[in-house]
């Protein structure tokens, strides 16, 4: 899913897919964002995130995890804000602070997307 990610036309110039150390069937994904994707106000489209989201989303799938965090950052390690993005969307349920949250059931949605 990283490596997807990586090489996909979407702006990730970095991708990180991690298991908790005590694997339940989750993940955390963060993704750090190319300066021209990331708007002026510090955040994210709308449009952006739901294609990175999808990524996300077919890969967990794949992988049959239970639920998913998702992060986004620039490339100082700085929180991309994701929150009218997520308002958009109607995703805005599932931010929590600097990050998305998602089940499964919600991760097959968005890889159908």
């Amino acid at each position: 899913m990283a490596e997807k990610l990586e090489q996909s036309s979407l702006g990730v110039s970095g991708a990180e897919v991690l298991a908790p150390s005590s694997f339940t069937g989750s993940l955390n994904v963060t993704v750090v964002l190319d300066e021209d994707a990331i708007d002026p106000d510090s955040s994210v489209s709308a449009e952006r995130l739901k294609k990175i989201l999808q990524v996300v989303g077919e890969g967990a799938t794949e992988m049959r995890v239970g639920s998913a965090v998702f992060y986004a950052e620039d490339d100082q390690g700085v929180d991309v804000d994701m929150t009218q993005a997520a308002e958009e969307l109607g995703i805005s349920d599932s931010l929590s602070g600097r990050s998305l949250s998602f089940s499964g059931a919600e991760l097959r949605e968005m890889a159908a997307i």
